[in-house]
């Protein structure tokens, strides 16, 4: 690339580079969300040409640059530099691996609407947080677990290369973590964004796979998976038979969530919690991670002990179910 990379990767140039790209880091640093962010670029091809290459593989052996020099680099000089602005030392763009031009633009940000409070890191440091996260054998142990356990049905019947899907789970907590900073606030919640990232993933891929689009597949009594088509009047009388039954579709329990999006945020976040996606309060009150302990205990007791964390009465919980029933018969 040339010394002004952002302008070679946005493909823009001149006033609307200066325009979009201010819109772009306004959205990277949370002043806008994606939605204002897409209003504001005005023009569909460019905003998603922008949130493509901001998709683009961020995995260990990725020989593509363009993410992860906006996300990583940019982003790392940006915040050091308002950091700068109060007080702190004078970051060196070279020092983040960014381009001259680009650094010029970056100073100018204005990125007042966060909290110094949030930690500036150096390329060196940061990329040492992630060496040390990725590699980690808690880390690794945990993916593995979520594939063996949750996943191996993918690459047993559709023929999905493990190391593939491991690989797609890593590149998304890397991406996910990039979108984050600088909002960091402690080595655990960086840990927990990437578990969390991990988990969700994974939970979308398997909504994907056993999808009614695609040949739905069941867990059996012997924990095999088996093809089967289902409508939703046979999905909705097996919910009706409680929470002995909630272990099998426990996966399935963020989709059915949008399903129902007149539902309060403790509510929807309670069916994240049943469907085992981890929640850093609900694990502190197990003394354990929950998307782990989702796994090793009674389904019903897990219900029960989510319940009590909530502080939800027994006929909420009922009512709460009934009506992922009713948006399943509708």
């Amino acid at each position: 690339m040339g010394p002004e990379m952002l302008k070679a990767l946005l493909q823009l140039e001149g006033k609307e580079f200066n325009r979009v790209a201010a819109g772009l880091f306004a959205y990277l640093f949370y002043r806008f969300d994606q939605k204002k962010f897409i209003a504001y670029v005005g023009d569909k091809k460019v905003s998603d040409h922008i949130l493509d290459i901001l998709s683009a593989s961020l995995s260990d052996d990725s020989e593509d640059r363009g993410a992860g020099y906006i996300l990583k680099n940019c982003k790392l000089y940006a915040w050091a530099y308002h950091h700068h602005r109060l007080g702190g030392d004078r970051p060196n763009r070279e020092h983040y691996e960014v381009e001259k031009e680009d650094a010029a633009f970056l100073r100018r940000l204005n990125l007042s609407h966060l909290s110094t409070k949030f930690e500036s890191f150096d390329l060196v440091t940061y990329d040492s947080m992630f060496e040390e996260l990725l590699t980690s054998s808690a880390l690794k142990t945990h993916i593995g677990k979520l594939v063996s356990k949750k996943m191996k049905f993918i690459y047993d019947s559709y023929g999905v290369d493990r190391k593939d899907l491991e690989g797609e789970l890593r590149s998304k907590a890397i991406q996910a973590l990039y979108m984050q900073y600088p909002r960091f606030h402690s080595a655990l919640h960086f840990t927990n964004v990437a578990k969390t990232t991990i988990h969700n993933k994974a939970m979308s891929m398997i909504s994907y796979y056993t999808s009614p689009a695609r040949q739905r597949l069941y867990l059996d009594a012997e924990g095999r998976h088996q093809a089967v088509v289902e409508t939703l009047d046979v999905s909705a009388h097996k919910i009706e038979s409680g929470p002995s039954y909630m272990s099998h579709i426990k996966e399935h329990l963020e989709t059915i969530a949008n399903l129902g999006p007149k539902m309060k945020p403790e509510v929807q976040r309670f069916i994240m919690v049943a469907a085992g996606h981890f929640d850093e309060e609900f694990s502190r009150f197990l003394k354990d991670d929950n998307s782990v302990v989702v796994d090793e205990m009674s389904y019903t007791r897990y219900l029960e002990k989510a319940r009590k964390f909530f502080g939800f009465p027994e006929k909420r919980v009922d009512n709460i179910f009934a009506r992922l029933r009713n948006h399943l018969a509708a």
